[in-house]
């Protein structure tokens, strides 16, 4: 595999450095350019510096605020494209690329487009790094489809973590929707290809070991990933936003609806803590109040 057709790109926001090293490592082995974009409000070039001096392929920008993770990573396109790569994959700072993985994606999204499939993106199979299994969809399975002898599974999002495209499809499909800030935006951009007539696809070829917010919990028999009250807000709010949209598939609307309205019981009432049920209530008045374009979202 020509590695210089790949560049990465890595949003940071207060990374845990012994992780982040190997995510690096990993990613700098196998792609031509690192492009490290850094959300914390702390500038860490000087520890980047420090840690990561002996890479002639790592670029390290930060933007000294949390301007979210889907401009975070527009900025790293932007970077990529200036960086001359054809194509860009996307690593989160706590998931560990294995040896392999960007070759593997890369080479299936070639067959893909040999085979006039017009592929959006690609990801691996996200594992569980709690459970050791793979993540599965509740209500919609993924197909399993084989194009010229090699077998694929379509879908119709994956997480941005380990997904590849192509650079030049972004002029198409267009970025990573800002006011999202962070959750859904992955998702999102999925939906949104796959209106311009584009596909998502998994490699069976191709694993990451991932983990969603905080861990899993059981909560009324049903496994649900907790989050932070950071990202609570952002849940419901772009939740209510998503649901407004015609490309949003339904699936996920009545999906998140019984999943969100357990979390709206579970986080105040188990946790006993009030002050979270007022993060969900604001998530959910601020989603309306974009809907009906009494404001922006930011």
């Amino acid at each position: 595999m020509n590695k210089n057709k790949v560049a990465s790109v890595i949003v940071l926001y207060n990374p845990n450095w012994e992780l982040l090293t190997k995510v690096i490592n990993a990613a700098s082995s196998q792609t031509s350019t690192v492009f490290v974009v850094d959300n914390s409000e702390t500038d860490n070039k000087s520890e980047i510096e420090k840690r990561f001096s002996y890479f002639d392929n790592l670029v390290y920008k930060s933007l000294r605020k949390n301007v979210g993770i889907a401009k975070a990573q527009n900025i790293g396109v932007e970077l990529v494209k200036g960086g001359g790569s054809e194509y860009i994959i996307f690593f989160d700072q706590d998931s560990i690329p294995v040896d392999g993985l960007v070759e593997a994606l890369l080479l299936d999204f070639i067959h893909l487009r040999k085979n006039n499939v017009a592929v959006a993106t690609i990801g691996p199979m996200p594992l569980n790094s709690q459970t050791n299994e793979f993540y599965k969809p509740r209500l919609r399975k993924n197909k399993k489809i084989i194009i010229e002898n090699l077998d694929f599974y379509t879908t119709k999002q994956i997480i941005s973590s380990g997904g590849l495209m192509c650079v030049e499809d972004f002029e198409v499909i267009g970025n990573f929707e800002e006011g999202l800030f962070i959750d859904g935006v992955d998702h999102e951009w999925c939906w949104r290809a796959i209106r311009y007539n584009y596909f998502v696809f998994l490699s069976p070829r191709a694993t990451l070991v991932h983990s969603l917010g905080d861990g899993d919990k059981k909560i009324l028999g049903i496994k649900i990933a907790t989050t932070s009250s950071f990202r609570l807000y952002y849940q419901y709010r772009n939740y209510v936003i998503l649901s407004f949209r015609s490309y949003v598939p339904t699936y996920w609307k009545l999906n998140n609806l019984i999943k969100y309205l357990i979390k709206a019981i579970y986080y105040p009432v188990v946790r006993k803590d009030l002050k979270l049920f007022t993060r969900i209530f604001t998530g959910i008045k601020d989603g309306f109040d974009i809907v009906l374009n009494k404001t922006n979202a930011k």
